[in-house]
């Protein structure tokens, strides 16, 4: 039968999904805890499956869903009742017009399943990994996220995402987002966003690192092809080492070869690939 998630459920849904899926689990934790998101069960005397679906924008009502079922318990109609629970409750609660799912072909491969439910291949993104040691020191002066810089930072995510969002139909295309809230989120993380600046106090790059993972890796048009990508992903591989992490984690969307070229120049390795299917509905 399919009930509603209970917090008692965590433990069990942790083990189920890393079955599936290289997650740590805290960023499987991560997966089932927060806001504007529904949690479905497949429980028949033990936990078979769920499925989860994200309200990813609130905006445009895009939705994510992910369904996972138990190996031994694949191919009898569960997969399919779970995601049509997802569906719906996209569909009735959150008057969504589009959905996507992401999976995984390392163990499983779920594209026919997805395909006979009307999905369209979308994009594909890899997860990567760094488990070596320091890299030579870039000689550059990063410094921390200050508030003062708020315009240029967005101003330059905006930008430097533009290209890889509208050629993957990532919308919306321009990602800069200047609300009060995204403010906020800047300032929560300013330990964690590092600034390399010119003379004329201009942003060159940039790059956010916790808890061993990379992200926002951006570098001002102005100096691209000038080696500071490169620069910038060994600063932050080094202060994720100082910070004792021991395996470095950052994401590139497969359409990024040449990000995926310095990353794996660098000792970066992909480990897991996952493939991003959308529907849209009336």
């Amino acid at each position: 039968m399919i009930r509603e998630f209970s917090n008692n459920d965590l433990t069990s849904l942790i083990n189920l999904l890393q079955q599936g899926y290289l997650i740590s689990t805290e960023e499987a934790t991560s997966e089932f805890t927060g806001d504007n998101r529904k949690i479905y069960i497949y429980d028949d005397g033990i936990i078979k499956g769920f499925s989860l679906v994200i309200l990813a924008n609130q905006e445009t009502r895009f939705c994510n869903i992910r369904v996972y079922v138990g190996k031994p318990y694949r191919h009898n109609g569960i997969g399919k009742k779970l995601h049509d629970e997802a569906l719906k409750y996209a569909k009735e609660q959150w008057k969504s017009k589009a959905v996507s799912v992401g999976f995984t072909t390392l163990k499983d491969d779920a594209t026919h399943f997805f395909q006979n439910l009307n999905y369209e291949k979308w994009f594909i993104y890899h997860d990567m990994t760094y488990t070596g040691k320091e890299q030579p020191e870039p000689g550059l002066n990063f410094i921390n996220y200050e508030d003062k810089y708020f315009e240029k930072y967005i101003t330059l995510e905006g930008e430097s995402f533009y290209n890889l969002r509208r050629a993957n139909d990532i919308k919306p295309y321009n990602c800069s987002d200047f609300s009060d809230e995204s403010r906020k989120r800047c300032l929560d993380n300013k330990d964690n966003i590092f600034l390399l600046l010119d003379d004329e106090d201009e942003i060159i790059s940039t790059i956010y690192v916790k808890n061993g993972v990379l992200d926002e890796i951006m570098v001002s048009k102005k100096y691209e092809g000038q080696g500071y990508g490169c620069k910038t992903t060994q600063f932050g591989i080094n202060k994720a080492l100082s910070q004792g992490s021991k395996t470095i984690k950052l994401c590139a969307l497969d359409w990024n070869k040449r990000a995926i070229y310095i990353y794996e120049a660098l000792g970066f390795k992909i480990v897991q690939t996952f493939h991003n299917y959308r529907r849209f509905f009336r």
